[in-house]
């Protein structure tokens, strides 16, 4: 202890003015003897500081308790003031819980601000981020200089069990270079990460670093892992090391279960060619870490140079494409940059609720300084400085935005727990937190609306002149001069306010007409059933054979009417496929070698199971099979844009991969919703499964069953009847999978906006409220002389209700014309939600004129039941 309190006092001496090292020794003797037997620290600091002083501590702890009196004293204010501040806080914690855990995190790794994104891009199409092949990215990790070094990795689903005897289930893989977590700087819970040896030879060391989480819920915990074996994609792989809590990939909200070296890609992939040698297979994401001093621009020149020389040297693999560098948040915009904007949007709204909750407590604060007014007065008179009152006042605004933090992270809890109901995929986790990140932003923004609510309404509070001040009621002028001050706020809060409504009336109107849009094929009815060959290593003559077994056996259960097959389901997260394609006749760019196109492989029940209508031609049959002439269905969006006014049919569009193949274009069907129900329209293009190679694909079937869940067992029984080893994905019905995608996400944001929405009307309707029962307290007198010359209640009424209708007109003018250039960026920025409906801009301002009026009408009725007599003698 004795050494504590010498560490104390050597600290406390230090913050002293003019103290002599020599006094230290006499000091601490001074302090031990002050504490004597009774001990302890608190003793040795207490005396230390009445003998040293701290004066600004003194004064802010006195100021403190001297606030919390009045707020005691004051329980209504106090309760109004808070739950405001609290209303703002919690909506702005739980909406930047949400944009930290989406896009404004870093990465779990040793200094993620070193760590940055390349990819390469085809602005001529537009697209940010493309992946890198992994010859590509092996010739710039061997010559770059500005990098302390470059990783690759790619998400793939893969089969696992804990043995070859045990249940197969799938799981998504990160197959990563072998400096993957060296180059992060992560640090394993247990055992160790990939060697050297591992990232050299194709094939030969089947060795897995398991995640966190799916070691803890899949295989228990077991401490005894490391050096197990286990079975991926019918591989058997040697643990040998499990990953640190903390860590969670380097692609969130994506979890993998494990990480494999990328040398067994091909073996777990059971490809054909060896996809580390096939340079136009651009599948692989690469993170750099930049070398000390060494900056993102430097770096990205330095990489544009290598890139060019690789363009030179294999012009078919990398022309019309160019490298860049990224952050982590630039990179994740890039990639969904409508997401950016929704999370921009959600962001800006509870941002407007914060101010005007902040415009609440300052009016408040303004209508309270009236009856400090005679106390200021006295301080000044007594020679406190203004400075000094100033400082009494900020900590008061200061103690008020603590409270109201307080309850606002409550209020931000419940909010994040509604936030962790957004719908997602398996392996794909959003899960907002309340944790430091979301304390230390709640904490920033109480400070700022301490400030913000607080300053203005001290400042004119040290205005008080000492005179008037000093008498029992206020001078007329320092009256007017608070309502001035005070009407500009409310008529901010109601301009505010409009903004908000009619900003919330145009998402919800257009999340509305979101969910009613026409998807352009069946939602009900339907069974999904995924599977994929790969794991069990099908060729592809087995995997078409399999397909095609199950295919015909699902037909013959009890209630199918068709049943369709395809590797591209609409909507479900990760099944989307883009492919280059070039259209005949269509005039290219310059620089541009093809398009890119959705794209999808069905059979030829697909369009008849998924209700998907043809509006030209035909659809697939058994006879285009493979060997035969190659063909294609493609979408009305595909044939408008690219054949313009021709006829589509007969039309032939080359392929970009493999041999580059021509296919004709056979069939047009509608176009329809493909990734998102609010997407523009996208060309598409279907080709026959038959003439394709794929293995992985998911089974539609049809019933005449509204709910078609009683398959999902018969389905999985043909799957384990046909090969017991190879695992189904999932097995869902596509109303649930509709639901989960296109309906429960926007009710979601729905519901998310209307809070907003309802939360700043409701401050700004307290807000008015609170100005009018202050002036209504303030004429209470002269309401009473002009009752007791004959006014009667009934203009009573009217006076009062002027004074709340001038401030509404004037509020909902100002925040009409704002409303009027925030719906025209929203409009546009939010492509595919639709412009508001007309009658928007009539039924806001008429139900806030509404809404501001009864907020008025309250304060007003009371002051028309004024006693003459009572009012007469009031102050």
């Amino acid at each position: 202890m004795a050494t504590l309190r010498e560490w104390i006092a050597r600290l406390w001496g230090t913050l002293r003015p003019g103290r002599q090292d020599g006094d230290l020794e006499q000091e601490l003797r001074l302090h031990a003897e002050l504490a004597g037997e009774r001990g302890g620290v608190a003793q040795a600091m207490e005396a230390m500081r009445d003998q040293r002083g701290l004066p600004w501590l003194d004064d802010f702890l006195r100021d403190t308790r001297h606030a919390w009196r009045l707020l005691l004293r004051n329980p209504a204010f106090t309760t109004v003031a808070v739950v405001s501040i609290a209303l703002g806080i919690g909506a702005n914690g739980a909406m930047f819980s949400l944009a930290d855990e989406l896009l404004l995190r870093p990465l779990p790794v040793r200094d993620p601000g070193s760590i940055v994104t390349i990819s390469a891009d085809t602005p001529d199409e537009g697209f940010q981020g493309g992946g890198v092949s992994y010859p590509n990215y092996r010739d710039l990790r061997d010559s770059t200089h500005a990098f302390d070094g470059l990783l690759a990795y790619q998400i793939s689903s893969v089969s696992f069990a804990r043995s070859r005897d045990a249940a197969r289930a799938m799981y998504l893989d990160m197959t990563v270079s072998g400096n993957f977590f060296d180059v992060l700087g992560v640090r394993l819970a247990l055992g160790r990460t990939f060697t050297h040896d591992e990232d050299r030879v194709p094939g030969r060391d089947a060795a897995v670093v398991l995640g966190y989480d799916f070691w803890q819920t899949a295989l228990g915990g077991d401490p005894s892992i490391v050096d197990s074996v286990v079975w991926i994609n019918g591989i058997d792989f040697r643990v040998v090391g499990v990953a640190p809590a903390t860590f969670n990939g380097v692609e969130p909200p994506v979890r993998p279960a494990f990480y494999v070296p990328v040398m067994m890609a091909q073996r777990l992939g059971a490809a054909t060619e060896d996809p580390l040698e096939t340079r136009d297979r651009r599948a692989y994401g690469v993170l750099g870490r930049l070398a000390p001093g060494i900056s993102k621009e430097r770096a990205r020149a330095e990489l544009a140079t290598l890139w060019s020389a690789l363009a030179a040297q294999y012009p078919d693999a990398n022309r019309s494409r160019t490298i860049a560098v990224r952050t982590g948040l630039e990179q994740r915009i890039d990639q969904d940059p409508w997401d950016a904007v929704l999370m921009a949007i959600l962001f800006t709204l509870a941002a407007v609720v914060m101010v005007i909750a902040c415009a609440n407590v300052a009016n408040l604060l303004l209508g309270r300084g009236r009856a400090r007014s005679r106390e200021m007065a006295i301080r000044l008179a007594l020679g406190v400085g203004r400075a000094r009152l100033l400082r009494q006042l900020l900590t008061e605004a200061l103690l008020l935005s603590i409270l109201g933090l307080a309850l606002g992270l409550a209020i931000a809890y419940g909010g994040i727990r509604f936030l962790r109901t957004i719908p997602t995929a398996e392996q794909v986790v959003i899960a907002p937190q309340l944790d430091h990140r979301v304390l230390i932003f709640g904490a920033l923004v109480a400070a700022a609306s301490a400030l913000l609510f607080g300053l203005a309404p001290a400042r004119q509070s040290l205005h008080t002149d000492l005179v008037p001040g000093l008498k029992t009621s206020d001078a007329v002028d320092a009256t007017r001069r608070r309502l001035v001050g005070r009407n500009v706020l409310v008529v901010a809060q109601i301009a505010l306010s409009m903004v908000l409504m009619l900003a919330t009336a145009m998402l919800l109107d257009g999340f509305r007409k979101m969910l009613a849009l026409d998807p352009g094929f069946r939602t009900d009815h339907v069974m999904v059933l995924s599977s994929d060959t790969a794991p069990v290593r099908y060729t592809p003559a087995q995997a078409h054979a399999f397909y095609r077994d199950l295919v015909e056996r699902a037909r013959a259960l009890p209630g199918v009417t068709a049943v369709g097959l395809t590797n591209s389901v609409p909507f479900k997260v990760g099944d989307q496929n883009t492919r280059g394609v070039i259209p005949e006749g269509y005039q290219l760019p310059a620089g541009q070698d093809y398009v890119s196109s959705a794209s999808a492989v069905v059979n030829e029940d697909y369009f008849c199971a998924m209700g998907i209508p043809l509006t030209r031609g035909r659809g697939f049959t058994s006879a285009d099979a493979a060997g035969t002439r190659a063909v294609a269905v493609v979408n009305e969006e595909f044939a408008k844009t690219y054949w313009p006014g021709a006829d589509p049919i007969g039309k032939r569009v080359r392929l970009i991969d493999g041999d580059k193949p021509w296919v004709e274009v056979v069939g047009v069907t509608k176009t329809g919703k493909y990734m998102w129900i609010a997407e523009t329209p996208k060309a598409f293009v279907y080709l026959p499964f038959a003439q394709q190679d794929r293995t992985r694909m998911s089974l539609i079937v049809e019933t005449h069953s509204p709910d078609a869940s009683y398959l999902a067992t018969p389905l999985r029984d043909i799957v384990r009847t046909l090969d017991m080893n190879l695992p189904v994905l999932n097995t869902e019905t596509y109303a649930q999978l509709f639901h989960e995608r296109a309906i429960a996400v926007p009710l979601m944001i729905m519901q998310i906006v209307a809070t907003m929405g309802l939360l700043g009307l409701a401050l700004a309707l307290i807000g008015l409220y609170a100005l009018v029962a202050y002036s209504v307290a303030r004429r209470t007198r002269e309401i009473g002389i002009r009752m007791a010359i004959g006014a009667g209640k009934g203009d009573v009424l009217r006076m009062v209700m002027r004074q709340g209708l001038m401030l509404s007109i004037a509020g909902i003018a100002i925040g009409g014309v704002a409303g009027v250039v925030v719906v025209r960026l929203l409009t546009a920025a939010l492509a595919g939600v639709g412009s508001p409906s007309p009658a928007t801009y009539v039924i806001v301002p008429v139900a806030l004129m509404c809404l501001t009026m009864a907020a008025s009408y309250v304060p007003a009725r009371r002051a028309s039941l004024v006693d003459p007599l009572e009012a007469v003698r009031y102050e």
